[in-house]
């Protein structure tokens, strides 16, 4: 049996941004985990670096069609739910996207409370009838993992808990802000648990002196601390190595203006 969380990993595709902020707002204030792109392009990079519940997709984009990423969507992850929202509703593009396997089919301006509704009526769907008994016990382990780690159930503790769930499981990169003392590094660990992608390694750039040596990382997930410390010779090295051996970063930063600014290599992955 599959279970679903009560919440939902939710992609979310609209140019205009000021309605999909607020989506986006909204369907987090629901407790769902939401990732908002604005482009064709970016959510089809967003599908290949992630598992998603439900997504949420514009019909008319700049660089492509939702028509065309539901069909796409939906032979990738035939489970998955898909809700269709455009600004130039006609029963030709309803009737064709109820044919492809949307969900629901909502016209711009939509009221966002309708699209929340929406996709609670998906949740319940697929907790009825899209039961895997294969993802049981994987989830309910890295849920007690994330309990034991993470004290507290304040609606912040339970977006973070979401979040690393997710983050884990995506294959990105990941960098981890914060001022001192916050717990980045408890939380980059807490991602190499859930994840399960050995083999780890570690390295605090505090300790890079003239000299880079990056040879014994071969693959798997490097955790890098203090990264803003590196020098941008480094840091391009450091991106040489990544993308030449499919490494994975996981870095901390701490919090200024400065030190983000300064981190040339965040700009490139």
């Amino acid at each position: 049996m599959k279970i679903l969380p009560p919440t939902a990993y939710i992609l979310l595709l609209d140019d205009e941004e000021e309605l999909r902020l607020t989506m986006q707002d909204y369907l987090e204030a629901a407790g769902h985990h939401v990732v908002g792109v604005n482009s064709a392009m970016r959510a089809e990079e967003a599908m290949a670096n992630g598992q998603f519940d439900i997504a949420i997709l514009d019909v008319m984009l700049p660089d492509g069609n939702g028509l065309e990423l539901l069909e796409k969507f939906k032979q990738k992850d035939p489970n998955m739910g898909i809700i269709l929202i455009t600004g130039y509703a006609e029963v030709n593009t309803a009737t064709q996207a109820l044919r492809l396997g949307a969900d629901d089919f909502l016209s711009k301006p939509c009221d966002i409370e309708d699209v929340v509704a929406s996709v609670s009526q998906i949740l319940k769907k697929v907790t009825q009838h899209n039961i895997q008994p294969s993802q049981t016990l994987p989830q309910q382990k890295q849920r007690q993992d994330i309990n034991s780690d993470l004290v507290g159930q304040c609606p912040s503790i339970q977006r973070l808990q979401r979040s690393l769930l997710y983050f884990a499981q995506s294959g990105s990169h990941i960098f981890i802000t914060g001022d001192a003392g916050t717990g980045k590094t408890k939380l980059a660990n807490m991602l190499l648990s859930l994840a399960e992608s050995p083999p780890h390694h570690f390295l605090d750039a505090h300790d890079v002196d003239t000299h880079l040596d990056l040879t014994a990382i071969q693959s798997g997930t490097l955790i890098l601390e203090h990264i803003q410390a590196l020098s941008d010779t480094h840091q391009s090295q450091l991106l040489n190595h990544l993308q030449q051996h499919h490494i994975r970063l996981i870095s901390t930063l701490n919090t200024s203006a400065a030190n983000i600014a300064s981190l040339n290599i965040q700009q490139t992955l």
